[in-house]
C-alpha cells in the first residue's frame, strides 16, 4: 500500500523558461509535489524516526528545480 505526501506551494527561486530573456535572470516559482511513499512502518510503529521527513523531500525538489533538470 502506497500514501501520499503532498505539499503545495513550495517557493524557490531558479532559472527557467525558454527564451533567452526569461533564462536572463532567475526567477521566483512555487511548485506542488505529490510523492508516493510507503508509510506502512511508521503506521504500525508510530515512531518519528519511521516517519517520512519533509525536509529532505522538499530540498531535493529544490535541488533538481534550480538545476535545470
Amino acid at each position: 500500500m502506497s500514501d501520499v505526501i503532498e505539499v503545495r506551494g513550495l517557493r524557490c527561486v531558479a532559472v527557467c523558461g525558454v527564451l533567452d530573456e526569461e533564462r536572463a535572470r532567475p526567477q521566483p516559482l512555487r511548485v506542488d509535489l505529490d510523492v508516493e511513499v510507503d508509510a506502512d512502518a511508521a503506521a504500525r510503529s508510530d515512531a518519528l524516526s519511521d516517519a517520512v521527513s519533509y525536509a529532505p523531500l522538499c530540498d531535493l525538489a529544490i535541488a533538481t528545480i534550480q538545476a535545470g533538470a
